[in-house]
């Protein structure tokens, strides 16, 4: 399933809809920094059973956050969230390379990713990315 980061509205929580997104465990398996592109591994044991999702983060621009955790209730951050995180890690807000969306661009398609956020008991994972694909088996990528 591929998610339009351009429809989903700021403050959006679990945007992946899990049940009980808080019992997720997640890890990143794989990080290519040619594609720009990081997959998570979120599994969830279940009366014995193992439910295992992939979140793929395609052109992927910032990423801040642990290597493991507990927790899948990723959000959609705020403008503001936005600009304060391209403030904290001084992106140059007139290069070529990110230009900095206003409230009017958010509905266009090709806006410069979105911040996606995710509070989990002491920690906060934040990230820019341009897409995110959720399928049931591991993607691959050279």
């Amino acid at each position: 399933m591929i998610f339009n980061l351009s429809t989903l509205k700021p403050f959006s929580e679990n945007i992946f809809n899990l049940a009980d997104p808080d019992k997720w465990h997640c890890h990143i398996i794989s990080y290519v920094s040619g594609y720009r592109v990081l997959v998570i591994e979120m599994s969830q044991d279940i009366g014995g059973t193992e439910d295992k999702y992939y979140v793929t983060f395609e052109n992927l621009l910032y990423f801040a956050g642990p290597t493991a955790w507990k927790g899948a209730n990723f959000r959609i951050g705020s403008m503001l969230d936005y600009f304060i995180l391209l403030d904290k890690i001084e992106i140059d807000k007139k290069t070529d390379q990110l230009e900095i969306p206003t409230e009017e661009t958010l509905s266009h398609p090709n806006i410069p990713g979105r911040i996606i956020i995710l509070d989990a008991t002491n920690m906060q994972l934040k990230l820019i990315a341009y897409s995110i694909i959720l399928t049931l088996e591991r993607p691959i990528y050279l």
